[in-house]
């Protein structure tokens, strides 16, 4: 037995070309990003980020993850709308980094947001956390220089023999 497919207003409005006319925000006051065109949604989320001084992705997704989202989304159906935003871009090329000087950066970045342990630093930014155990595994010593703060655990009491 086949089932009568009915049109909505909805798959209607994606066939058509017209850009939508329909409002942001819905009933619920919900957002509804997959309404508004790529030049709408690229100026609206610019100027979110220079409401709230955000430079970078990880500073949108944390200020507004459900944006965040629907930008990622509407880049795997359309490459280059994440271009168009203008995000800062870091560098992020420490394997042309010395040693030395990776390590200043590090205990920079640690400084900067007042992390102590190896943890901490994990949950900051894996990416650099990876980087140091790489480098330790190559040149034993790297998380010495570093700094971290070790953890006092419970020591087994010492018995005599």
């Amino acid at each position: 037995m086949m089932r009568k497919i009915k049109k909505t207003s909805r798959s209607h409005d994606r066939i058509n070309s017209e850009p939508f006319v329909e409002p942001v925000i819905d009933a619920q006051g919900r957002r509804l990003w997959s309404r508004m065109s790529d030049d709408e949604l690229v100026s609206h989320v610019q100027k979110f980020m220079k409401e709230k001084n955000i430079s970078g992705r990880r500073e949108l997704w944390k200020a507004a993850s459900g944006l965040y989202d629907a930008l990622i989304k509407r880049e795997r159906m359309k490459p280059g709308i994440m271009d168009r935003i203008g995000f800062e871009r870091k560098t992020r090329d420490w394997a042309s980094m010395s040693d030395d000087s990776f390590v200043v950066y590090v205990k920079a970045f640690m400084k900067e947001l007042g992390i102590t342990g190896k943890k901490e630093l994990k949950n900051a930014d894996a990416a650099i956390y990876q980087e140091v155990r790489s480098r330790e595994r190559k040149s034993p010593g790297t998380m010495e220089r570093i700094g971290f703060e070790k953890k006092r655990g419970k020591q087994a009491p010492l018995e005599d023999v």
